[in-house]
Formats: structure tokens, C-alpha cells, sequence
């Protein structure tokens, strides 16, 4: 069956365009669903199947780095999908600015197995990718979506008999509690809603985040071009050269950590922050962190068999 599993955290954060400097503190959550994409080609039983979890397991990077030295003093969360981690609770993450939020999922197949004969052509996709933003001083809110989510009652699931595949839409249990893609606030209605649900990867695709480009990315495997990179992290972090070089090196760190190859070792950025200020807002940036965040991500074992 499906394999899940919370990594919970506190994301401490320095407001520097405030005066005097405050501290915002955010909580992240993660579950990760990992599903097998049918049975593999060479099985002939049901027995046969391969379970997702004995193959592959998944890394959450918390922060951004420039050399492969910083990224060791980041903090990983590693093996969030393995059946004996303890849940992290509460981890507090000390940053300075939304950068230190962006959020890396790294997806690690067993080349063991992936580089076998038979699964020559099997890859791992991250199917669907949803983060819920929360903006409340107390936890009412929040305890009521967790549960939610723990339950397994925040999100129905859509089968694709055509392509083997299953997609996440948000349930209405969780659409009483939070707005599903609603308009960015305006002067007039600063505060529409006080959690809010976003697809940042659907379907294997990055839609656009409302007047915004994509929240989410794929970070190039090892030795691929990083131009995307350095773009999409201007979309972060404003346009700016440090955010492009940003960018290209975080890209190259990750890619040689994890030896990056686009089919069983991949990585996916996802931007932390929302678009909580209204649009007509001058001098403030279109992203900030919200109290609490929540991510949930659908893993895909794909054999390829229509390729």
C-alpha cells in the first residue's frame, strides 16, 4: 500500500525590512506518498510487483547553498519515506531570508535495481506536488489540516486508467478550511484567506502560481545546462545577478551530490514563500513565508511501457 510519512520543522526567520527586525518563525510539514506505477514488465504473478519503497527513498533540503561545503552545513532531512523514521518535530531551522526556505526534494532511486536490464527505461516522476500556506498566529487552523491530512481526508485521488497514473485534488473537507488557487490579495481585500492550497507540480507539470511564474522546478541533472536554474531562482529571489549565479551553483551542488541523472535520481526546488502582500504593494516583495507550511508529494515508479 502507500507509504507516508511527516517531517515537521520550524523555520525561524528575520524580517530585515522592518524596524526594528522581527522575528517570523514558520513551520514546515512534509509527507511524501510514493505509489507503484503497475506491475513490472518482467512479473508475471502478483507477487511479482516491486514495492516502491524497497527501490527508492527521498531527501528534504531545506536551504540554499553556493558550494558543495555549505550544503553540508545545511539542514537534510534524509530517508523521509524510510518505514522506521521517527516523524521530526519541531526542528527549529535559524535563516535570514526566504532563500534559507527553498525547499529541495531530492528523489533516490536504488541503481541496483534502475540500472538493470529490465528497468533500463524506468524512471521515478513526481506525479503531483501540493504545499498548503497558512497564515495564523495560533495553530487552530493548522491542527484542523493536519489532521486532515493525516487522515488521509485532504485530498481525493484521480486515477488515469490510460497512463497507470493518480493525481491529487483537494478534498472538500480541506477546501472549508483553505481556498484552492484563490486571487492575490488586494488593497481592498488584504486578507481574502488565511490558508491557502497550491499546485506547484501537476500532473509532471509547473504551473504558473497566478500573475506569477512556476513555484516549482526540476534542478538539471549533472552536467546539464543550468540557465533554467539561474532563472528560476530570479523568480525567488527577485532579478538580480546574485540570484542567477545562486541559481546555477545551488544547481551544480546538488546535481554532484546526488549525482543527478533526469530518470531514478532527480530533484525538484519548490519556493517556500507566498504572495500574501497585495499586488499593487510598492517596494514589497511578491513572496513571503507564511507561519506554517504544508507539502505533500505523489511519487510515481514509471516503467515507460508506451515510450
Amino acid at each position: 500500500g502507500r507509504k507516508r510519512l511527516f517531517v515537521e520543522f520550524d523555520v525561524s526567520v528575520v524580517d530585515q525590512t522592518s524596524t526594528p527586525e522581527r522575528e517570523v518563525k514558520t513551520r514546515v510539514s512534509a509527507m511524501l506518498t510514493v505509489m507503484v506505477g503497475g506491475v513490472n514488465q518482467w512479473c508475471v504473478t502478483e507477487n511479482a510487483r516491486t514495492d516502491l519503497g524497497q527501490v527508492a527513498n527521498a531527501d528534504i533540503i531545506v536551504g540554499t547553498a553556493s558550494t558543495d561545503s555549505e550544503l553540508t552545513r545545511l539542514r537534510i532531512f534524509e530517508d523521509v519515506t524510510s518505514p522506521g523514521l521517527t516523524p521530526q518535530r519541531s526542528t527549529k531551522i535559524d535563516t535570514d531570508s526566504i532563500e534559507s526556505g527553498l525547499m529541495t526534494l531530492v528523489v533516490k532511486g536504488d541503481g541496483s535495481f534502475f540500472d538493470l536490464p529490465g528497468t533500463a527505461r524506468t524512471s521515478l516522476e513526481l506525479e503531483d506536488l501540493v504545499t498548503l500556506h497558512i497564515m495564523e498566529s495560533g495553530s487552530i487552523l493548522y491542527d484542523e489540516v493536519r489532521a486532515l491530512v493525516a487522515d488521509d481526508l485532504a485530498f481525493n485521488r484521480e486515477i488515469d486508467a490510460r497512463d497507470h497514473s493518480m493525481h491529487l485534488t483537494p478534498s472538500l473537507a480541506l477546501t472549508n478550511y483553505c481556498s484552492y488557487r484563490p486571487g492575490r490579495p488586494t488593497i481592498a481585500d488584504p486578507f481574502p484567506t488565511t490558508c491557502v492550497v497550491r499546485h506547484d507540480v501537476e500532473r509532471r507539470l509547473f504551473p504558473p502560481s497566478g500573475e506569477f511564474p512556476p513555484t516549482a522546478m526540476e534542478v538539471p541533472e549533472l552536467g546539464a545546462d543550468t540557465a533554467g536554474a539561474a532563472a528560476f531562482m530570479q523568480t525567488v529571489l527577485g532579478q538580480s545577478d546574485y540570484a542567477a549565479g545562486l541559481g546555477r551553483s545551488f544547481s551544480e551542488v546538488v546535481a554532484r551530490r546526488y549525482n543527478l541523472n533526469g530518470r531514478y535520481l532527480r530533484a525538484w526546488w519548490i519556493n517556500p514563500g507566498y504572495e500574501w502582500a497585495p499586488a499593487s504593494s510598492p517596494g514589497v516583495e511578491p513572496f513571503s513565508l507564511s507561519q506554517r507550511i504544508v507539502l505533500v508529494g505523489l511519487v510515481k515508479m514509471d516503467e515507460n511501457l508506451a515510450d
